[in-house]
Formats: structure tokens, sequence, C-alpha cells
């Protein structure tokens, strides 16, 4: 939550973007206009992020909200570890794919151990697209 040189607060969130979309009813339009998530916009956002998910990058968001003034004082006390503020019903600012590449000798060191008849796995919390696309790229699968 910020207070930047005005006289509401603003809630800015950041995260995986299944996690912040489903958090969202508008977003901004190229032009920076506010207009609402709907099931079409929805589409071609999950379109856009299975795309960047399916060439290895991990598909983050951006979201805000602007809280109103008379439930949110400028002496209000935010506590964001028993959240006592709004977090949902947030405007989607951006989606964009975060490439996070292997690191050096990991395809190296998955063959030495198949070489000693080791059965490599890979146990990850990335998005499913994202998993298989960097399984490809180490040559897991």
């Amino acid at each position: 939550v910020h207070n930047i040189g005005k006289s509401t607060f603003t809630v800015h969130m950041k995260g995986a973007f299944e996690m912040i979309l489903g958090r969202c009813t508008t977003m901004l339009d190229s032009q920076g206009n506010e207009m609402p998530l709907t099931a079409d916009r929805h589409a071609e956002l999950n379109a856009a992020a299975k795309q960047l998910a399916s060439e290895g990058k991990r598909v983050l968001s951006v979201a805000r909200l602007e809280l109103d003034l008379h439930n949110y004082p400028n002496d209000y006390n935010f506590d964001a570890n028993n959240v006592n503020f709004p977090i949902d019903g947030l405007c989607l600012l951006a989606l964009f794919g975060l490439e996070d590449p292997p690191r050096p000798g990991v395809k190296e060191a998955i063959e030495q151990c198949r070489s000693a008849g080791i059965r490599v796995f890979m146990v990850t919390g990335d998005h499913p697209e994202t998993a298989v696309a960097i399984s490809r790229e180490i040559t897991l699968i």
C-alpha cells in the first residue's frame, strides 16, 4: 500500500499471472483507460500468458486498487500480516514474461546422471507450460 504524493492510498500487487488475474475486475487499455475485464479479455490474456509460458518464461502481472479516502484515511494503520484492506477488485496493469535461464552446467549434469543410471525428475512451482519449455531446453524431456 502506497501513498505517493496523493491524498489517497493505492494497493499495488504483483505475482503469478493467474493469481493476480483472479483478483482483478478491470484492466488498463493501451491508452491507460480503465475498462471492464470481460470474458473475451480474460481469454485474450490467458492466451498471451500461455504463449509466454510456452517460451519458457515466468508469467507475472501487476495490478492496483485506489482506496476510498473515507474508509482508509491518511492515518489508517495498514497491516499486511493480518490484511485489513481490500485485495480484490483490482485493476490489471500489466502482464509480462520474465526469462530465467537455466544455470550453466545443468544440461551436462543431467547427462552425467543419466549416464550413471540415475533417473532425473524436475519438481517446480512454475506454470506447467513453463516447466515443459524449460524441460525441453535442458534436455530433460
